[in-house]
């Protein structure tokens, strides 16, 4: 149990840590710590044009995302609608039968 409750723990932080908004700054440097990382010189132009082809990179994906998550909402939207079309489309469409008096005939006494 004890076991569990780590393992709950370190995803909950790891999870934190990667959804974690990142400032400028920070997210410029871990940029430069790549660019470092695949073996470009700080202050040369490659290791320049690694850091904005990872923040052009880094844009364009949020972009992305942003678009997808505006697709997402309009297909949601756009259900609901034609949910909702359909709904009162069969409800003034639906008759209800005629209710009949039936009775039921008791044997004599």
């Amino acid at each position: 149990m004890r076991f569990f409750a780590l393992l709950f723990a370190a995803l909950c932080l790891t999870s934190c840590e990667m959804f974690k908004v990142r400032t400028r700054e920070e997210q410029l440097n871990i940029y430069r710590k790549n660019c470092s990382d695949y073996g470009y010189q700080w202050g040369t132009p490659e290791f320049a044009q690694c850091v904005q082809d990872q923040d052009y990179q880094s844009q364009k994906l949020s972009i992305e995302k942003d678009k997808v998550r505006a697709l997402e909402s309009q297909a949601r939207s756009q259900e609901k609608a034609t949910k909702y079309k359909r709904d009162k489309r069969n409800y003034k469409s639906y008759d209800a039968p005629p209710v009949q008096n039936t009775y039921i005939q008791l044997p004599p006494l």
